[in-house]
């Protein structure tokens, strides 16, 4: 109890003291980057998020709630998660760039198409990733975590920036997003020493897939109640438009949203260990 203890306290040191400084280098950078960028590149973006938000709340299958606080996670049921992620995630990112004509025109934004395309990437860097996440997530390895998280968001706004200054418009936020999870990605799994080699057994994750089903049921019922204003915004009215509102709301929820997920990060794992 006292070394969980500890563990928990320096999670927390960790990953608020990465929040903290993330914010404080990336808000100065936001902001000049929202001087430099029209508002239908935030709206752009903006669908473009909504519809991404939509493939992450099944990419993971659960497996990102289930395994992190299962109590036992043997080697067959982590590799078997490991492939059954990566290849689901990839038929996502192929459907959503096959799908993203379609979509484009339900939002009468043609411009939206291959920013759809190439924000797909995200699906596939995100589900290489997942099980080593998990894995350091169930180590309680919060410093890893933290500068992993640190060093994406310094890399993404930054990268956002450079793009501002040259005139990429819309594609300089994708540039600094993709970045962002790019890095985001390759640390988790430097520090995890490698992508867990993936395995199939269906049998060893038929109990985490019964109760991911539920947690991806719980999932969707909160994107879609959460995100229902932009989604009707960006229907209904020009890019431009829901450019805007999501840049004021992004600001007004920032804070309570940041501690929220420091809370999350830490307090989810740390009570997994208490089963007994």
């Amino acid at each position: 109890m006292s070394n969980l203890w500890q563990a928990a306290q320096s999670g927390i040191r960790w990953t608020l003291g990465a929040r903290v400084a993330l914010q404080l280098v990336s808000w100065p950078i936001t902001l000049l980057s929202m001087r430099l960028l029209e508002p239908r590149d935030y709206g752009l973006l903006a669908l473009s998020i909504i519809v991404l938000g939509v493939v992450t709340l099944v990419s993971d299958l659960g497996f990102g709630v289930t395994l992190v606080q299962a109590k036992q996670a043997d080697d067959t049921t982590i590799r078997s998660a490991s492939g059954l992620v990566i290849l689901f995630g990839l038929l996502l990112a192929g459907a959503l760039a096959w799908s993203a004509p379609l979509i484009a025109g339900w939002f009468s934004a043609p411009e939206l198409a291959p920013v759809l395309r190439v924000m797909s990437l995200d699906v596939i860097a995100s589900a290489l990733a997942l099980v080593p996440q998990i894995n350091l997530e169930r180590q309680l390895r919060f410093k890893e975590l933290s500068i992993s998280l640190l060093a994406s968001g310094v890399c993404g706004v930054a990268f956002t920036l450079v793009g501002a200054l040259l005139g990429w418009g819309v594609w300089a936020l994708v540039a600094g997003a993709l970045t962002g999870t790019f890095v985001r990605s390759g640390l988790q799994i430097f520090y995890h020493r490698g992508v867990v080699l993936p395995a199939l057994s269906l049998q060893a994750l038929r109990l985490h897939i019964r109760a991911g089903s539920h947690v991806m049921g719980s999932r969707a019922l909160w994107y879609w109640y959460s995100q229902s204003d932009q989604i009707i915004l960006g229907r209904l009215t020009h890019a431009s438009a829901l450019g805007s509102y999501n840049v004021a709301s992004q600001i007004a929820m920032l804070p309570v949203a940041k501690a929220m997920d420091t809370i999350n990060r830490v307090a989810f794992p740390t009570l997994s260990r208490l089963n007994d």
